[in-house]
């Protein structure tokens, strides 16, 4: 220490005084309460390195560091310690009111003038000792990308919370209390957004292709580039554009297929990246009978031409059962191009598997084996992690979307030369009228009166499907034999009540012959035509659909009948909406109270993070009119968790236990539960509104139709039962006459946002024991503090022990001084058998109403190794098999990383 009597630092107001051993033992010393450290050996290593004319500022940094490096060495409270230096640093650097911060911001003008009107009441809700509650790598993440310049964690929570309350004090100290004490946490995009010129706080965009053109392709590039620019992650699916070789009559050359298109959209991405925080994040599906399947999954491959490859996109499989089938059976599967053979993407199910099997009857497309495709997917995986495998008929049959999302034959629909009557002026007085038919093609986007069964009404014509199935019903209209083409699910409606938009209504599907249907005034209400059904049948026609939404009735004369009609357009949905994902995840440590799981305490949470995650929907800047639409419409939100490995660890419980098992469906049992609540309470209290003039919707615009809107959620579509003790017959009672958000739960990555509140990323176990991290100070090892506060109870942390956790790459399983329990506790990924992981997966789906990022790990991947999992897991009736496989790099496990999206996570 002799030199340094000649050494000095410069302090934050630019005076230069000599180091001081004492003080510096005395700054660390404060910050020690309560932690297992010794303040005089932090200090010694810190004085022993310093540098001549370092800022006092850096010196917090470097002796923070200094703490970092040792926790793994020493004790898990040295990181803490190092937390608490970094935040005490910050503090000394940052304002230390709201109002003094927001003025030094550039933040929107809305968001300044309510914290400057109310910042007396803003100010006594923070409590900024809550900032020590990080640690070290927490903070640093919140540092490095999450902070406004000169703010602080606590001005970052009350941003978020001012952004979605204002100025109902009530609900913004209720929701700064909930995030800044750690019981959930908003996704990325809000915490970067929140308060700011542009609050576009939504996480993940899903795209489609507007339309297989060069107009088409663009703008929907355009799109992408738009969200990407506002932090949004993009989900885009390919299935429509046609393949390599396909001739273009336009021009009268042929494509190129998917690859150079793809490869565009990869330098976008990279081009306009999220927020400038990091490049863009685009997923791309394909369904795997495309032509230009092979190709695709080798783009993300090292090797082969770089004109043939783009490794910056993620890509996905969106797999129909028919191709697992015939995988499994080693048949043929036939490789086709969706300008030969529309209407494939759009359907799931048996009626996928008609048309495609229809095709192959034609000869269309190119037979290749099953198993040879299959190999591709398991190859690219073991190489790149990549595809995710996305089961197309398990997303479809168990969403509580199915009456939208990709079966657009569900529209309410008719043929394009289905005939409708319109009134229209026939002199330029517009004293007398003339009553025409005009058939519904020729109509579209244009404002007409059409009769509505007892009156005229103006509406507008839409086009709302392409190639869609169409029935032939025959019906009699007194001595007349009429014939409507129409979509399966096209309401008819029945003489039940003198009211026509009281009558009850049948889809074409269930009509039969002999079946009576509502009569219907002519035009001079002087005669009342009563009708028949003859006969419904399928006669292979598939058709672009047409309809419209009449306000009174919703009813329509259509060739002659009277049906039902659009009660709400589905504008063709694909090219015209976007769908959103609005995101945030629950912290399940929090909820651990001594040995017991406080499940009040989880659904209290959860119903404040729905309404947040409802209230994202109206506060947010949307990048595209087809984004606003869709989530205006629809209005999906995800809750996810984090910390589950957490939670098992401090309750004592081995990953593959009977108890863990039970508590992992309990927990998604009571938050899908409390979500419900929450949604259909808010939606009940909107619509009270609503009678009172305030003009708030209350359920979503598309409610009805929906399987919740018939009392099905989702135990339901899985053909499950709760086992909780919660009442849920009188929630779904509740819950199916008004809903707010169509989609409720779905556990995201929570890469980055765990990584803040200090927790295991969402239901994963721990990748390693002990892992390497680098900073200013050199490498360090982290380890599991969990692990370490067991071995230190037992006097088993020692130097040996810790080098023998790190030459077995964070394993404690071939260490003999470690009890069996303690080894069967920290088991990692590596040594959990992933069908316990898929079991696991597979129990808390029925809680889940979009799916879950299910990674798997493979020491030692293999073809028969992979095809056994995922055919697990398909089998298993998951709507995701596989987000990412991850598997082990030749040195060690925990260096194995794949890149998060940070948008796409919670």
């Amino acid at each position: 220490m002799e030199k340094m009597d000649s050494m000095f630092v410069i302090k934050r107001d630019g005076t230069k005084v000599p180091v001081s051993f004492d003080e510096v033992l005395h700054r660390i010393r404060s910050l020690s309460d309560g932690l297992q450290v010794n303040p005089d050996l932090v200090a010694q290593k810190v004085c022993s390195q310093l540098e001549n004319g370092m800022e006092t500022r850096k010196l917090d940094e470097f002796a923070a560091e200094t703490c970092a490096t040792m926790q793994s060495r020493y004790h898990p409270n040295y990181g803490l310690l190092a937390a608490r230096i970094m935040i005490s640093n910050h503090q000394k650097n940052t304002p230390s009111s709201l109002l003094e911060c927001v003025r030094g911001l550039d933040v929107h003008p809305d968001y300044t003038i309510l914290v400057e009107k109310n910042a007396i009441e803003y100010e006594k809700m923070i409590d900024y000792t809550r900032d020590f509650m990080f640690d070290y790598f927490g903070f640093k993440t919140l540092q490095n990308g999450y902070l406004l310049p000169g703010e602080r964690p606590q001005h970052m929570w009350m941003r978020v919370a001012i952004q979605l309350h204002a100025d109902q004090f009530q609900l913004v100290s209720e929701t700064y209390d909930a995030l800044s004490q750690g019981y959930f946490i908003q996704a990325t995009p809000t915490l970067f957004n929140a308060g700011r010129r542009r609050p576009q706080m939504s996480s993940c965009f899903l795209l489609t292709m507007k339309d297989d053109s060069i107009d088409g392709i663009y703008d929907t590039l355009k799109q992408c580039a738009q969200i990407s620019k506002w932090a949004g992650g993009i989900g885009l699916s390919v299935h429509t554009v046609r393949a390599r070789g396909t001739l273009i009559k336009g021009t009268g050359g042929d494509s190129t297929g998917l690859v150079p298109m793809l490869k565009v959209f990869n330098d976008t991405a990279k081009y306009v990246n999220q927020g400038g925080k990091r490049n863009g994040s685009f997923a791309v599906y394909l369904e795997p009978w495309h032509a230009d399947i092979e190709e695709f999954l080798k783009l993300r491959l090292n090797q082969g031409a770089e004109e043939d490859r783009a490794r910056d996109l993620f890509y996905s499989l969106w797999i129909p059962d028919l191709f697992m089938k015939r995988v499994e059976q080693d048949s043929h599967w036939t490789l086709m191009c969706p300008h030969q053979c529309p209407g494939l993407a759009d359907r799931w199910g048996p009626e996928f598997e008609a048309l495609y099997k229809n095709y192959e009857d034609l000869g269309k497309g190119r037979r290749v084996k099953a198993k040879d495709i299959w190999k591709l997917v398991m190859d690219s995986q073991i190489q790149t992690g990549m595809p995710y495998l996305c089961y197309k008929d398990a997303a479809n049959s168990k969403s509580n979307q199915q009456n939208l999302g990709t079966i657009r034959s569900s529209n309410l629909c008719v043929a394009p030369e289905t005939a409708i009557c319109i009134k229209e002026p026939c002199t330029q007085l517009e004293k007398q009228y003339k009553y025409t038919a005009y058939e519904i093609k020729d109509l579209v986007n244009k404002e007409v009166e059409v009769w509505n069964g007892s009156d005229y009404s103006m509406v507008t014509v839409r086009k709302t499907g392409e190639n869609q199935k169409l029935l032939k019903v025959t019906v009699s209209v007194e001595e007349n034999v009429r014939v409507l083409y129409c979509t399966e699910y096209h309401k008819f409606i029945l003489p039940t009540d003198i009211d026509i938009s009281k009558c009850e209504r049948i889809e074409a599907k269930d009509l039969t012959a002999g079946t009576i249907l509502k009569g219907f005034y002519d035009k001079y209400r002087m005669y009342c035509f009563n009708q028949k059904v003859i006969s419904v049948e399928f006669d292979g026609r598939y058709d672009d659909t047409y309809c419209f939404n009449e306000p009174l009735n919703h009813a329509g004369i259509f060739n002659g009948i009277l049906t039902g009609n659009c009660t709400e357009i589905i504008e063709y949905s694909n090219p015209h909406e976007t769908a959103v994902c609005n995101l945030g995840s629950l912290a399940l440590p929090k909820f651990v109270e001594g040995n017991t799981f406080n499940f009040d305490k989880l659904r209290e949470y959860t119903a404040i993070l729905t309404r947040n995650l409802d209230i994202v929907i109206d506060k947010n800047y949307y990048p595209t009119e087809e984004t606003h639409r869709s989530n205006m419409r629809h209005r999906p939100i995800g809750i996810g968790v984090q910390g589950l490995a957490d939670v098992f660890a401090k309750l004592r419980l081995a990953w593959g236990s009977q108890e863990a098992n039970n508590l992992n469906r309990e927990i998604f049992e009571h938050i899908y539960f409390a979500a419900l609540s929450a949604s259909s309470q808010r939606a009940y209290e909107l619509t009270e509104y609503a009678h009172m003039g305030i003009t708030f919707p209350g359920s979503y615009s598309s409610f009805d139709g929906s399987p919740a809107s018939e009392g099905k959620f989702q135990p339901d579509l899985w053909n499950d039962q709760p086992r909780t003790k919660l009442d849920w017959e009188t929630l779904k009672a509740h819950a199916s006459l008004n809903l707010r958000n169509s989609l409720l739960v779905a556990p995201m990555p929570t890469a980055s946002t765990s990584q803040i509140l200090g927790n295991n990323e969402c239901f994963e176990p721990f990748t390693s024991n002990m892992y390497t991290r680098r900073v200013l100070a050199g490498d360090f090892m982290v380890v599991n503090k969990y692990l370490v506060e067991d071995l230190v109870k037992l006097n088993l942390w020692t130097p040996e022990i810790r080098n023998m956790i790190i030459a077995n790459n964070g394993s404690v399983q071939s260490i003999q001084e470690i009890p069996a329990d303690i080894k069967l506790l920290y088991r990692t990924v590596w040594e959990i058998p992933q069908k316990v992981l898929i079991d696991m997966a597979r129990d808390r789906a029925p809680f889940i109403c979009q799916s879950q990022s299910l990674n798997l790990f493979l020491s030692d991947p293999s073809y028969s190794k992979l095809t056994s999992m995922h055919f697990y897991a398909w089998k298993s009736g998951l709507k995701t098999g596989c987000y990412y496989l991850r598997t082990k790099g030749a040195s060690s496990a925990q260096k194995f990383t794949v890149e998060p999206c940070l948008t796409c996570s919670s």
